[in-house]
């Protein structure tokens, strides 16, 4: 019998990797700096879109409730892989599009995979 982490293993098109950002000292100056290390590479995944409409602020009736349209995006892949919350995760797509990540948040961890809700970097030109 196949596991179902293989099975689901076939729909993972995507690959990704995960940084973490960790203090250390500048050698130079002495000062403590923060520092981004790659800490897994070419990790097979999947992406998931999902449109919401999220509330901001305090709602007191509809008319007066501000909303803002949101992408909910969630990243699926083998349970043994460890993402930590507030890592940055780069993905890159089955057919060559570059997608960058961060404030990942707790993996849902299952038996035969695990879920990790991101936000989008914005990037301004």
């Amino acid at each position: 019998m196949v596991s179902r982490t293989k099975t689901l293993s076939k729909l993972w098109t995507d690959r990704c990797d995960v940084y973490i950002s960790e203090q250390a000292e500048d050698p130079n100056t002495g000062r403590t700096i923060e520092r981004e290390e790659r800490m897994q590479q070419d990790i097979p995944c999947r992406l998931s879109f999902r449109r919401g409409i999220e509330a901001m602020g305090m709602i007191r009736d509809a008319q007066d409730a501000a909303i803002e349209a949101v992408q909910v995006v969630r990243l699926f892949l083998a349970p043994d892989v460890e993402i930590p919350p507030g890592s940055r995760i780069v993905v890159w797509r089955a057919d060559g599009n570059e997608l960058r990540f961060h404030r990942s948040g707790v993996p849902a961890v299952f038996e035969s995979h695990q879920e990790v809700r991101m936000e989008r970097e914005e990037r301004f030109v």
